[in-house]
């Protein structure tokens, strides 16, 4: 059994009223865990509320055995990355000095990194596969490439626990998939957890450890097999378009 890493208590979140209510869930370390739900169902607030990008209405977000309201903002920086679908970055920084970002919450107040930081900064560049590209700026990077640096930059972070919004978006399918068994062997590799929203639900079904599914206001945990035997999937979409095929465990048009 891994070590409890993000412990969520009878969350609610939403704005003025509730978008789900009593969620429930747990990520150990080395766990990739996929966030899907249809358009709207609360996942990108579920993702701020974890984050403190947003307050949840009610419950408890547990990090590391602490409350995380307890953090400090550095404090949170040196135990939860996060990689978002559409990054303010300047993309005249290098590949190094993007991924080198990484390394704010430890640096000193000059920013100035040790040998020891950018032998961390090296090891997370070689780890996404672009060594070669370390010199380059960003602005001419492809979005894959891209997407990289950025999963990159939160290796660098050194966090036990990395949150991504929409790691795929922009990206063609091999990509995709190239990009999704990355972060499940890097998972395993760094005894990382994850956790990342995804319209890539059949992608999810098959590498993902663990599922949260938001639907009508509530929250299904479990792994692929729990859910499709409790009749999660097949509530998800009207089904005059798409079903799900319990056996294999995908959806099908």
């Amino acid at each position: 059994m891994g070590k409890l890493i993000l412990d969520i208590q009878n969350l609610d979140i939403g704005y003025n009223k509730a978008l789900v209510e009593n969620i429930n869930f747990s990520i150990k370390r080395s766990e990739l865990v996929g966030l899907i739900g249809v358009n709207g169902s609360g996942k990108s607030t579920l993702l701020k509320a974890i984050t403190q990008l947003n307050s949840p209405l009610s419950g408890e977000i547990i990090l590391n055995d602490r409350p995380i309201t307890e953090y400090t903002l550095k404090e949170r920086a040196a135990e939860m990355g996060l990689v978002l679908t559409n990054p303010q970055i300047n993309k005249q920084l290098t590949v190094f000095e993007t991924v080198a970002l990484g390394r704010q919450p430890y640096t000193n107040w000059l920013g100035l990194l040790t040998k020891q930081d950018k032998r961390i900064v090296m090891k997370a560049i070689d780890q996404v596969g672009l060594r070669d590209k370390t010199k380059k700026k960003c602005a001419k990077l492809s979005d894959g490439q891209l997407q990289k640096v950025m999963l990159a930059r939160a290796i660098a972070q050194q966090t036990r626990l990395i949150i991504l919004d929409e790691p795929t978006t922009h990206l063609d399918m091999y990509h995709k998939i190239y990009i999704l068994k990355m972060l499940k062997k890097i998972c395993k590799k760094n005894n990382k957890a994850m956790l990342f929203a995804t319209h890539e639900i059949n992608l999810a079904l098959q590498l993902c450890d663990k599922i949260i599914v938001l639907n009508d206001k509530k929250a299904h945990f479990g792994t692929t097999e729990e859910l499709a035997k409790n009749q999660v999937f097949t509530e998800l979409f009207p089904n005059d378009l798409i079903n799900f095929d319990q056996e294999q465990l995908i959806f099908k048009v």
